[in-house]
């Protein structure tokens, strides 16, 4: 059977006697009540919590991978006769730690190559060279195989 009040003061009080009159009798009553917390709002704010710490692992998570992860660099690769240079250049907003190797192929058929690698800052480049000193065989072609990581 509901009972009609005052539910303002009541609010108010948080626990306490209040007056209030039942719809079937019409008589006035006084009622105790008191405002009990649920077993469930601790469980709730528990859950709250760690539904907004793994949204924000999660979100971190997603942006943080790709942020740093190997990926293949564009180098630009200069072919000379006794000399092959490559460039890389970092075109982005943090640093760059780089690795990779440059390949010269020599008019013999060989392949010879030099290790690249170390950290690029924003707007500046990175080299690496091959060289020969035979004058009959020199180079015909050249490749880089660069991958980078920002930091």
């Amino acid at each position: 059977m509901p009972v009609y009040a005052n539910w303002k003061n009541a609010a108010l009080l948080k626990s306490g006697w209040f007056v209030g009159s039942t719809p079937s009798t019409g008589t006035k009553d006084v009622f105790r009540f008191s405002v009990y917390k649920s077993a469930n709002l601790k469980y709730d704010s528990h859950m709250r919590k760690f539904l907004i710490a793994a949204f924000v692992l999660g979100l971190g998570l997603l942006t943080a991978i790709p942020a740093y992860a190997w990926f293949r660099a564009h180098a630009q690769v200069y072919v000379r006769p006794h000399r092959i240079s490559a460039a890389v250049q970092n075109n982005q907003h943090h640093p760059m730690r780089c690795r990779g190797r440059v390949f010269g192929r020599l008019r013999s058929g060989h392949v010879i190559w030099s290790n690249i690698g170390g950290t690029v800052y924003p707007g500046r480049h990175m080299y690496a060279y091959v060289y020969t000193n035979d004058p009959y065989n020199s180079f015909v072609s050249g490749w880089a195989n660069v991958q980078c990581r920002t930091y």
